[in-house]
């Protein structure tokens, strides 16, 4: 279990989506937490992309220390594409999972959706990346840890 995430600075508006109960959450799978991260201190909900996207938050919105999100896409396809040159893609397993490690400067990437429509998504948060895929789900993590941290925490992500 992490003591305490660092505070990371993060865009002025998040976008995550708007603010519900985890035990709420309409989506078509079951919501996974890490337990390594407890309990989110937030939840939030959007319906874009197809089948929606759910983000946990540690801390808040204006110190934020975590972001956890989940949607319907795949690994294999992403393309990452860096805004600058010292962005580090690696390519990691996470409980033989595929995933990337992003580290580095700021960057966007690009997915497939469950629709096979190619979608883009931002960093929100001036820390690493750690995406990777757990059945149809695409789970990210974007938080001030090392790739050892994060890779603990994907390991302790589990269903509600």
């Amino acid at each position: 279990r992490v003591d305490e995430l660092p505070t990371v600075p993060g865009e002025s508006e998040l976008g995550l989506g708007s603010p519900v109960e985890i035990d709420e959450v309409e989506v078509p799978w079951e919501i996974v937490v890490p337990a390594e991260l407890g309990e989110p201190d937030a939840v939030y909900y959007r319906p874009d992309p197809p089948g929606g996207m759910v983000s946990l938050l540690y801390g808040t919105e204006q110190a934020p220390q975590a972001i956890f999100t989940q949607f319907q896409a795949t690994v294999d396809d992403v393309v990452v594409k860096k805004l600058a040159t010292v962005t580090r893609v690696e390519k990691v397993l996470v409980d033989g999972e595929p995933g990337l490690w992003l580290s580095g400067a700021p960057h966007v990437f690009l997915y497939l959706d469950r629709t096979g429509n190619v979608r883009e998504e931002t960093v929100r948060l001036a820390g690493n990346v750690l995406l990777w895929e757990r059945g149809s789900l695409t789970l990210r993590l974007e938080a001030d840890v090392s790739r050892a941290e994060a890779l603990a925490i994907a390991r302790s992500a589990t269903a509600r």
